[in-house]
C-alpha cells in the first residue's frame, strides 16, 4: 500500500507511509526510547518525523547529532528535504572548523541544528549552548554513546539540563552481549526498545534481497614462504612467557591472549619482580611480530612493506622498536619485499568482482572496505588498472605519521562525485561504515571479515538500501580471517536474541498500541483518501500480520512442490591460489542477473541464518558428553536461583545449568563467580587460573576478600592435572590449597570440567534449600506445639547445671526432632554440634532457641555478643 505521511511541519509527497515507522514513532513520542532497525529500514525517517511533531507540539528546538562530518552532511540536506524548515536559519549545520564564537550566532535563532556530537558537548560545556530549551535530542549511531565518547557525554549533559525533553537515539546495532546494551540503556536513560529484525511481517515488504557471499581464499605459497620465519620466531617468544606463566592461553596465539600476558607483565612489574620488564619487552615483541604475520597472510605485500617502513621511521623516536626493526628476520624481509608486487590473490580476486558487477550493469556503485589506510590506498592503484573503473579512497580526518587524512571537505566531495557517477567504486575505511546513504551502492566488498557485530552490520548496510544488493566477504583460508569471520557471526545472531532478553528483564519493551494516541497531527494520504496516521497503521498491522501468518502455515503444509529440487547453495566460495593479477570470468556458478528476485522473497541468506542460529544455540545448550542428568526439567522443589557474574558467560557452565533446567540470573558480583542463595559464594577456578594466580600472588588476597564476603565462601577448581602442569612443583600446589582451607577457612572443591560444576552448583543449591525448608517447617512446628517433657523426672530444667543435664540430653537425643533440631543449628555459621546441643538443652527445646532474646543466648556457655546477634538476626530478622 502506497502512501505518504503528512504533517503541518513535513514537506508533502516526501515520506512514504510505513506502518512500522509510524507504530515506532507512537512510541517515541511518548518517552526517551532506543530506535533499533536494520541498515535500510529508514530510521532517518522516523528522527525527522519525530523532530517534526516535537518542533510543532512543544516549539523549543531539536538537535540532531552524528558520529562523522560526512554524517552530519548527509542528515543536513535529508532534513531540507524533509522538513518545512528554512536553510541557514531555522536548520543550521555546524562542525568544528567554524569558530565558536561564530556557531554561537548560527545556532541562536535555529529550531535544528545538525551537528557532530563533539561540538555540541564543547558548546554546551563552553555555555554558549543551553539544553534547557531542547525538546528532542536525536542521537544518529547512537550505539557510540558509551564511555568517554562525546555522544555519551552529551546524553549525560542533555539528562540533566533539558526539561520535559525527550531522547531518541538510533542505530541497527547496539551490541552483543547484556553488558553492553545494559551499558547503552543506562547512559541514555531511555524508558523504552524500539526494536524489529528485517524479517518481521511489518517490515518484510519493504525489505530487499541481501545477498551475503563468503569468498574463501587460498594463501599464496610465497606469502607463506614470507610469514614462515615469522611464526617460528612468534613460537619462541611466547615459549618463554608460558615457561614464566605470563601467556597462558591455549591453541593459536591470539592478540586476545597476547593482551592478556601484558597485564600479567604489568603485575610483575607493580609487585616488583625483577623480571616483570623483561616479559614486558617480550609481550611488545610478540604483538609487532603477530601483527606483521597478519598483514602478510591476511592484507599482502603492501601493507606488511608499509608496517615495516612506518616502525623503521618510528624508530628514531622510540628506541625500544630498535629489538624488532634490527633483527635479522626484519632485514631479511625487508630487502625481499623491497621491489617485490602484490601478491596476494585477495586484491586481483577483488578486481574481478568489481569488474564483474561493472559488466553486468555499468551504471552500478561498488564499495570496497578495508580495515587499513595502507590496504586502500594499494587498492585505490589496483582498481584503477581495471578498464572501465573510476575509484577513489575514502578514509579519515586524522593524520598517521607522515600521511594526512582527509579534510572534511574532500571527504563529502568524494562522497558527492560517488553519487554522481564521476567516479564508480569507493575504497573506503571504517569512517565510510556508517549511516551513508548512497542509492546505486550495488555491491559492497569486504577485503577481509571484522569481528565487531557492529562494525559487520553498518558495512553491510551500505548496499540493499533501495533494490537487491550483494555482499562479498573475502577470507585467506587458515588465517586470522577464518576466526574473526565466525566470531562475527556469532555476536551478529546473539545481538538480536539478547536485545530481546534485555527488553523483557529491565521492562523496556515498547507497545506498538501504546494508550496514547501520540500521532493525532498525522496523516496519511492513500489513493486520494485521507487517514488518520495511527487508523492506518493499526490496519496495516493487522493486514500485515495475516499475510504473514497465512504464508508461514502454506509453507508448513508444502514447504516445497515436489517437482522442485532444492540443493542449498555451498556456505563459501573456494578460489585457488593465483601468482598474477588477472581478471578472469565469474567464479560463481549462477549469474547475479539470475539471482535477483523479486522484492520480499526469501533468499538463501534466510535459511543459512536458521542454521546459524541453530547451531550456536547448540553450543550454547552444550548436551553432548552428559551422563544421564540431575534433573530433566527444572527441579519443582528448587525454587531460588543461581547467581553467575557476567564474566561467567564465556563459560560453558551457565548454558550447561540452565539445561539442567536451573534458573541463572547474571549479575556483577564484586566478589566470586556464583552466588548458590544466601551464604554461599563460589570461585570458579580452571587449572591454570589457579596456577596464574598463584605464580602472580593473586591467589591468597582473593582469599582473603572470599572469606570476608559470605558465611560459606567456596573455591570449585575445575580441570584435571594440576600436579602434572610442570609449571609449579605439586608441594606448592599442596601447600597452597592447605593454607586455603587452614589458614582461610575456603572449602576446596573439585570437579574435571563444566558439566560437573554445573551439578556441582545445583547439590549446592537443593542442599541450602533443604536446610531453609527443614528450619522452617521445624519453626511452625516448634512454634504451633512446644515438645512437652515424657515425663516430670525427664524434664529439662533451664536452670539446671549444663553438664549434669548431659546423659538427660543424650536420652532425648534420640528422638528425629531433636535430631533435626542440631543438624538446625549447626547450619548456623559459628555454631558447631556442641554447641547446638548445649543451646537446646540449656533454653529447653528449638522452639525457645528461636525466640530467646540477648540474656538468654549469651547465658549459654561459647555464645558471644555477635554469634548471639547472628541468631536472633537469622530467625527474627528486624
Amino acid at each position: 500500500m502506497n502512501g505518504f505521511v503528512t504533517h503541518p511541519m513535513l514537506r508533502s509527497a516526501v515520506v512514504e507511509s510505513r506502518a512500522y515507522q509510524l507504530l515506532a514513532l507512537n512510541t517515541i513520542l511518548d518517552s526517551s526510547s532506543l530506535l533499533v532497525l536494520p541498515t535500510g529500514m529508514g530510521k532517518t525517517p522516523v528522527e525527522l518525523m519525530a523532530i517534526a511533531d516535537r518542533l510543532h507540539s512543544r516549539r523549543g528546538r531539536a538537535i540532531l547529532v552524528a558520529p562523522t562530518n560526512p554524517l552530519v552532511e548527509q542528515h543536513y540536506h535529508d532534513a531540507f528535504k524533509f522538513l518545512d524548515l528554512e536553510q541557514e536559519t531555522e536548520l543550521v549545520r555546524v562542525n568544528g572548523s567554524i569558530p565558536w564564537q561564530k556557531r554561537e550566532q548560527k545556532m541562536r535563532d535555529a529550531r535544528l541544528i545538525v551537528a557532530t556530537p563533539q561540538v555540541i558537548r564543547n558548546d554546551v560545556q563552553r555555555g554558549v549552548l543551553s539544553l534547557a530549551d531542547v525538546s528532542l535530542l536525536v542521537l544518529d549511531e547512537g550505539h557510540h554513546a558509551s564511555g568517554n565518547h562525546a555522544m555519551a557525554q552529551l546524553a549525560d549533559l542533555y539528562n540533566q539540563q533539558s526539561v520535559d525533553g525527550l531522547l531518541l537515539a538510533a542505530t541497527a546495532s547496539p551490541g552483543s552481549n547484556e553488558q553492553v546494551i545494559g551499558e547503552l540503556i543506562r547512559r541514555l536513560g531511555v524508558q523504552r526498545i524500539v526494536s524489529m529484525r528485517r524479517d518481521d511481517a511489518l517490515l518484510a515488504p519493504h525489505a530487499v534481497n541481501l545477498e551475503s557471499i563468503v569468498v574463501e581464499l587460498e594463501v599464496g605459497d610465497e606469502l607463506r614462504e614470507l610469514a614462515a620465519p615469522f611464526e617460528a620466531w612468534l613460537e619462541r617468544l611466547v615459549e618463554t612467557l608460558r615457561r614464566s606463566g605470563v601467556y597462558v592461553q591455549q591453541g593459536m596465539i591470539t592478540s586476545k591472549g597476547l593482551n592478556d600476558a601484558r597485564g600479567r607483565a604489568g603485575r610483575l612489574i607493580a609487585t616488583e619482580r625483577k623480571d616483570g620488564w623483561r616479559m614486558a619487552k617480550i609481550v611488545a615483541d610478540c604483538s609487532r611480530v603477530l601483527t606483521l604475520i597478519n598483514l602478510l597472510l591476511c592484507q599482502g605485500v603492501d601493507a606488511a612493506r608499509s608496517y615495516i617502513l612506518r616502525n623503521t621511521k618510528a624508530r628514531e623516536n622510540e628506541p625500544k622498536l630498535a629489538r624488532f626493526i634490527d633483527s635479522t628476520q626484519i632485514a631479511i624481509l625487508r630487502s625481499r619485499l623491497e621491489d617485490s608486487p602484490e601478491m596476494h590473490i585477495k586484491v586481483p580476486r577483488t578486481k574481478q568482482l568489481v569488474a564483474e558487477q561493472l559488466e553486468l550493469d555499468p551504471q552500478s556503485r561498488v564499495i570496497v572496505f578495508a580495515t587499513l589506510r595502507d590496504s586502500v590506498h594499494s587498492l585505490t592503484r589496483a582498481l584503477n588498472e581495471v578498464p572501465g573503473v573510476i575509484a577513489e579512497s575514502f578514509i579519515g580526518q586524522s593524520s598517521r605519521g607522515d600521511e594526512g587524512g582527509m579534510s572534511q571537505k574532500a571527504q563529502i566531495a568524494s562522497l558527492d562525485r560517488f553519487r554522481a557517477g564521476e567516479c564508480n567504486v569507493l575504497i573506503a575505511t571504517s569512517v565510510g561504515e556508517e549511516g551513508l546513504d548512497v542509492p546505486s551502492a550495488d555491491r559492497v566488498i569486504f577485503y577481509e571479515p571484522v569481528a565487531s557485530e557492529i562494525r559487520t552490520i553498518q558495512r553491510r548496510g551500505r548496499t540493499g538500501r533501495h533494490k537487491e544488493g550483494f555482499v562479498f566477504t573475502l577470507v585467506a583460508k587458515g588465517t586470522r580471517d577464518e576466526g574473526v569471520r565466525h566470531a562475527s557471526r556469532a555476536r551478529e545472531v546473539r545481538m538480536q536474541r539478547v536485545l530481546n532478553r534485555v527488553k523483557s528483564q529491565r521492562d523496556l519493551t515498547a507497545l506498538l498500541s501504546p494508550p496514547i494516541d501520540r500521532l493525532e497531527a498525522f496523516e496519511v494520504t492513500l489513493d486520494g483518501a485521507v487517514l488518520k496516521a495511527s487508523e492506518f497503521a493499526a490496519e496495516e498491522k493487522v493486514r500485515l500480520e495475516s499475510s504473514a501468518a497465512k504464508k508461514r502455515q502454506h509453507e508448513q503444509a508444502d514447504p516445497l512442490p515436489a517437482s522442485t529440487p532444492f540443493e542449498p547453495a555451498p556456505p563459501a566460495i573456494s578460489t585457488p591460489a593465483i601468482s598474477a593479477p588477472a581478471i578472469s570470468a565469474p567464479a560463481i556458478d549462477m549469474s547475479i542477473a539470475e539471482r535477483l528476485r523479486p522484492s520480499g522473497q526469501s533468499g538463501l541468506e534466510a535459511f543459512m541464518e536458521k542454521e546459524i542460529e541453530a547451531s550456536i544455540e547448540a553450543a550454547e545448550n552444550i548436551v553432548q558428553g552428559f551422563s544421564t542428568p540431575i534433573l530433566d526439567a527444572r527441579d519443582s522443589r528448587l525454587r531460588g536461583c543461581i547467581v553467575a557474574d557476567h564474566r561467567e558467560m564465556s563459560s560453558d557452565v551457565v548454558a550447561r545449568l540452565r539445561v539442567l533446567g536451573m534458573q541463572v540470573d547474571i549479575e556483577t558480583l564484586p566478589l566470586g563467580d556464583y552466588r548458590v542463595g544466601d551464604r554461599v559464594i563460589v570461585e570458579r577456578k580452571t587449572v591454570r587460573d589457579l596456577i596464574d594466580s598463584i605464580v602472580d600472588g593473586r591467589l591468597f588476597n582473593q582469599a582473603r576478600r572470599l572469606a570476608a564476603a559470605a558465611p560459606r565462601p567456596i573455591i570449585i577448581l575445575e580441570g584435571e592435572g594440576v600436579f602434572r602442569q610442570g609449571r609449579l612443583h605439586p608441594e606448592v600446589i599442596y601447600g597452597s590449597i592447605s593454607s586455603l582451607a587452614l589458614d582461610h577457612g575456603l572449602v576446596v572443591l573439585t570437579t574435571e570440567n563444566g558439566a560437573q560444576t554445573a551439578r556441582l552448583l545445583t547439590a549446592l543449591l537443593r542442599r541450602e534449600e533443604e536446610m531453609l525448608e527443614m528450619i522452617s517447617t521445624a519453626l511452625v512446628d516448634a512454634t504451633a506445639t512446644p515438645p512437652s517433657p515424657r515425663s516430670e523426672s525427664e524434664a529439662i530444667d533451664p536452670t539446671r547445671n549444663q553438664e549434669g543435664d548431659l546423659s538427660i540430653w543424650e536420652e532425648q537425643l534420640d528422638t528425629d526432632q531433636q535430631q533435626i533440631a542440631v543438624r538446625m543449628l549447626e547450619g548456623i555459621d559459628g555454631v558447631g554440634t556442641q554447641l547446638a546441643r548445649r543451646l537446646v538443652q540449656h533454653l529447653g527445646g528449638l522452639h525457645r532457641v528461636l525466640e530467646a532474646d540477648d540474656a538468654a543466648l549469651l547465658a549459654v556457655e561459647g555464645v558471644g555478643p555477635m554469634l548471639a546477634q547472628r541468631i536472633q538476626n537469622l530467625f527474627n530478622p528486624r
